[in-house]
């Protein structure tokens, strides 16, 4: 009888310690402006979607299950979408203090396992996954974010010919 008591507690604790995570994602509208000598000023706009899952393992917290894409749906519109936009990486940082918890470069991406469905003429520069964690101690509530940087190059004759840009995911746990 004693043993299944404990049995139960410590069964009990443990599902109470462990949070099950949730999904958020956000997408970033991203436009820049160039000129070239031989088309003059031109607007050059894409797409950047950042997705990931948070957990919670009493004290430990992670993020994990990036999911990373940066694309153009109308690739032809007054708004052109073509250079090359590739992944920097992901940083989680406490948005309180600014305190870098953990990164991941773009060699710990994969391409999307799960195949997302891009509709006919999407110019898609890349569609990315990584399962790793980012981990980290707290003992109480705090807002962390999730920046996917991403870096658009255009040929040299632009100017100015690249940018990096920053897509934030909060998170409050």
């Amino acid at each position: 009888m004693l043993f299944q008591f404990v049995f139960l507690l410590i069964l009990v604790l443990s599902v109470s310690l462990v949070n099950i995570g949730f999904a958020a994602s956000t997408q970033n509208y991203i436009r820049h402006y160039a000129w070239s000598s031989d088309w003059g000023t031109k607007i050059f706009a894409f797409y950047v979607s950042y997705s990931a899952s948070n957990y919670t393992s009493y004290p430990l917290k992670y993020i994990s299950d990036h999911y990373v894409a940066a694309f153009n749906p109308l690739p032809n519109s007054p708004e052109i979408g073509n250079g090359n936009c590739y992944l920097i990486g992901v940083d989680v940082v406490d948005g309180s203090s600014g305190t870098l918890l953990g990164s991941l470069d773009s060699s710990q991406f994969i391409n999307n396992p799960n195949g997302s469905i891009w509709n006919p003429g999407t110019l898609i520069y890349f569609d990315l996954y990584s399962p790793y964690r980012i981990s980290y101690y707290s003992t109480s509530p705090k807002t962390v974010n999730a920046i996917a940087k991403t870096l658009f190059q255009l040929d040299p004759s632009w100017i100015p010919n690249n940018w990096t840009d920053y897509t934030t995911l909060t998170f409050n746990f």
